[in-house]
């Protein structure tokens, strides 16, 4: 910007050919009319500015201004929260407004405080009366020094006409000064383009209220920017955002848009508020309304463990989409299994919950129960038949009866229980009950010895042999063979130990 001052110089000029020339009095009158006509216009020009080439500077000015000195159309400006336009004028003006914590003034209140209106607004314009008519007096004055002294009238007339003419100009558009400043202002220079980030900075007892922004360019007068603001969101049914809310900025009247967006999983329903239209000074609200879509979930797989971390029993499926609950507490899922009992110290955490897309397990462990087991001793014959004890009257042809008399009540003694068997029985087994992981042992030889009728035990001798020795029945034991499960600790199943009893005769060696 800079001052044109070639007008002050030619009129000078003019001033000295004019006064040197004129030589009646009407002459001068009209002359010197003619310069201060020349002159006003001069200072007029003068203060005129030559405005540069567009720039590619902002300068921003920061002000902080009392609520109470504003007008109510300026209080209809105010824009909430902090300044975020782009710079992308000449000069830039952010009129931070606070409001005294004891006033009960409202942003849009008509009532003026008192005295407010001997103030001047900032960038307010008064006329100053006393300024104009004290210019035209001058400029009377100094047509009247034209019919004075010729000495120094031209001097004076220079003067009076200078100081007149400024009067004249000056006093219509004296400018108010700022008395509704908080603090100092501010002034900046930023290049177009960047985003405003200025933050209001707390006054001491003064809540901040909102900024008024206005701006202009060379060649432009001052225009206040108005600004609307419409804010995008992406709710679910029940008002969870599922998106990032989005802003749209414009001014006042311009029209504005929105559109639905494409969410995954989600699927569009309606639209709360006015997809389109145009901004105005309140904030307005557009929602879109979207359902969340079925998603098949990854399955819960509730397993039936022992202590050992293996299964006993087939393990039960939970299936559904992600987002559904599911529950494995009923009585459906803890199952009572045979011989467990189930460890409700080691009950696991997720019983309860969420179907979500990674897979889920749900582990109940049970503890084996103690089983009742039986141990069951089986007395065979050498074919693998019951063992039948014989009767000893036919035994080997009745060879025995002449020899002992009342053979037929003589009897049999298992050495293992001392139980008495009789002739011609079958030899019951021997079930004894246990429990499992209990030791048990039994002995290698089972021994029916023979007891004559007196309950005393006896050997049957049939016959002497030529050698000398006797032959006979001895006992009848499993001499050739010991079963291999005769000892050992109970399993969870029975147990099943087989002797196979064959007659032991005299003529057989002791084993």
């Amino acid at each position: 910007m800079q001052k044109v001052t070639s007008w002050k110089t030619n009129i000078t000029s003019i001033i000295f050919v004019l006064t040197k020339e004129g030589n009646n009095t009407y002459k001068k009158l009209c002359c010197y009319i003619f310069i201060s006509i020349l002159l006003f216009a001069a200072i007029f020009v003068g203060s005129s500015t030559v405005h540069a080439a567009e720039k590619n500077s902002s300068t921003i000015v920061y002000d902080y201004t009392d609520i109470k000195f504003l007008t109510k159309e300026q209080k209809d400006r105010i824009v909430k929260g902090n300044p975020n336009e782009t710079h992308a004028n000449d000069y830039e003006n952010y009129q931070f407004i606070y409001q005294e914590k004891s006033s009960k003034v409202a942003i849009n209140s008509t009532d003026k405080p008192p005295g407010e209106r001997l103030l001047l607004k900032t960038g307010d314009s008064a006329t100053n009366i006393s300024l104009i008519i004290l210019g035209f007096l001058l400029v009377g004055g100094s047509v009247s020094v034209l019919f004075w002294k010729k000495g120094y009238r031209k001097q004076i007339l220079l003067f009076l006409v200078m100081f007149g003419g400024s009067g004249l100009l000056i006093g219509p558009s004296i400018q108010a000064a700022e008395n509704s400043n908080l603090k100092p202002q501010e002034k900046i220079v930023s290049t177009k383009g960047i985003k405003e980030t200025k933050k209001p900075v707390p006054i001491s007892g003064y809540n901040y209220v909102g900024y008024i922004r206005t701006v202009k360019n060379d060649n432009n007068s001052p225009t206040p920017i108005q600004q609307g603001k419409v804010v995008v969101n992406y709710q679910d049914e029940d008002g969870t955002s599922i998106a990032p809310s989005e802003t749209l900025e414009g001014d006042f009247g311009k029209p504005y848009s929105s559109s639905v967006k494409t969410i995954a999983r989600y699927k569009f329903m309606e639209v709360r508020g006015k997809p389109t239209g145009t901004f105005t000074k309140d904030t307005q609200t557009i929602t879109y309304i979207y359902k969340k879509l079925p998603i098949v979930a990854a399955k819960v797989t509730v397993n039936y463990l022992n202590e050992n971390g293996n299964q006993i029993h087939k393990p039960q499926i939970i299936s559904g989409n992600v987002g559904d609950s599911y529950d494995a507490s009923s009585a459906a899922y803890q199952l009572k299994i045979d011989g467990y009992t189930m460890d409700t110290a080691k009950m696991p955490k997720n019983v309860t919950g969420k179907l979500s897309e990674q897979t889920q397990e749900v582990n109940y462990v049970y503890k084996k129960e103690v089983q009742a087991v039986t141990l069951t001793i089986k007395f065979v014959d050498s074919s693998g038949n019951p063992f039948i004890l014989p009767d000893l009257t036919t035994y080997n042809n009745g060879s025995f009866v002449p020899t002992y008399p009342n053979l037929n009540q003589y009897r049999m003694l298992l050495d293992y229980n001392q139980q008495v068997y009789y002739q011609n029985q079958v030899v019951p087994d021997i079930v004894i009950k246990g429990k499992e992981g209990e030791p048990y042992s039994l002995p290698k030889k089972m021994i029916f010895n023979i007891l004559d009728n007196q309950g005393n035990p006896v050997r049957l001798i049939a016959s002497s042999n030529p050698d000398g020795s006797s032959s006979g029945i001895m006992n009848w034991q499993n001499h050739s063979s010991t079963p291999t499960n005769r000892e050992g600790v109970l399993p969870s199943e029975n147990v099943v130990v087989t002797y196979q009893i064959e007659t032991y005769s005299m003529a057989t060696p002791e084993p």
